[in-house]
């Protein structure tokens, strides 16, 4: 696997492959009846998680390769990825409607081509997730859940932001690729995890990009010399290594930084740390108390 296979696999994992919001890729002489979905599938661990907290998993006949929570929906049939779809399954599990994080070509026309509903959402910032639970709430008779979702991740997000006000931390998260850190990912402050990152109190050292997780070099690491890293290694990214190995590469390579310095690198492993869904107010919650310990300290 190259490079860019290698990071196209770790966005559409997290599904943070741009796609296009509500809008439905189906033929043009193909109307869906206006009955409610019954039979679901779905490819994006973000949306499984949606589904499930939306309480319509029972309407789940396949899932993507990499939806593993809750544990309950390793009991789904898979049916591939954005990458390698199973058209085949796809076609057998007979559904009323896929759901897609991102967008996908190939799987937009297959669908077209069987009558299938398709729906992409673009999971880019927070309010595109919370744009995505109200439409899937919407779209399957649920949207009592779905408003208390939004309620819950709104009302826990406006806490943490409204405690954070005093804080002034610079910031650099780091998305590990491969198995060094000479190059990593790390987050804009228009993606999901750089809001999260600014209404925690930090401010993100890369600031507005032209790209949600654009690559940065060594060089422009130690000339903004940040307070506070975050890694994110997600169990999710190919080929990164361990925590132990990363922590220690990260202070071979960059011994100078503030955050080095200063014992301010937390490397995340929790799977949901790349995921735009509703655990997205679990990966606030823990970049808050880290914050918080930093301000203290």
């Amino acid at each position: 696997m190259n490079r860019s296979q290698k990071l196209f696999l770790i966005a559409a994992i997290a599904g943070l492959i741009t796609g296009i919001i509500l809008k439905s890729f189906f033929r043009s002489d193909y109307v869906p009846s206006n009955t409610i979905p019954q039979r679901i599938i779905i490819i994006g661990p973000n949306i499984t998680e949606i589904i499930y907290a939306l309480e319509q998993q029972h309407k789940l006949v396949g899932v993507d390769d990499f939806s593993h929570y809750p544990p309950a929906a390793d009991s789904i049939p898979r049916v591939g990825g954005v990458i390698n779809p199973n058209l085949e399954k796809i076609i057998s599990l007979q559904p009323d409607i896929v759901f897609l994080s991102g967008n996908s070509q190939k799987i937009t026309e297959f669908c077209n081509d069987h009558n299938i509903q398709c729906i992409g959402y673009e999971f880019t910032d927070l309010k595109s997730v919370f744009y995505s639970i109200q439409d899937m709430g919407r779209l399957l008779d649920a949207q009592s859940q779905a408003d208390s979702l939004t309620n819950l991740l709104d009302s826990s997000l406006d806490f943490i932001q409204r405690n954070s006000i005093s804080r002034e931390i610079t910031v650099l998260t780091v998305i590990p690729y491969q198995q060094d850190l000479t190059k990593f990912m790390t987050t804009s402050n228009n993606s999901f995890i750089g809001e999260i990152i600014e209404l925690a109190g930090g401010e993100n050292i890369i600031g507005n990009q032209g790209v949600l997780f654009p690559e940065i070099s060594q060089e422009a690491v130690l000339l903004r010399d940040p307070q506070l890293v975050l890694i994110l290694a997600s169990p999710l990214s190919p080929d990164s290594a361990d925590s132990a190995d990363l922590l220690k590469q990260w202070r071979n390579l960059y011994p100078q930084i503030t955050a080095t310095e200063d014992s301010q690198v937390h490397i995340l492993i929790d799977d949901y740390g790349l995921i735009p869904g509703p655990r997205v107010i679990l990966l606030a919650r823990k970049i808050d108390e880290i914050f918080e310990n930093y301000s203290r300290h």
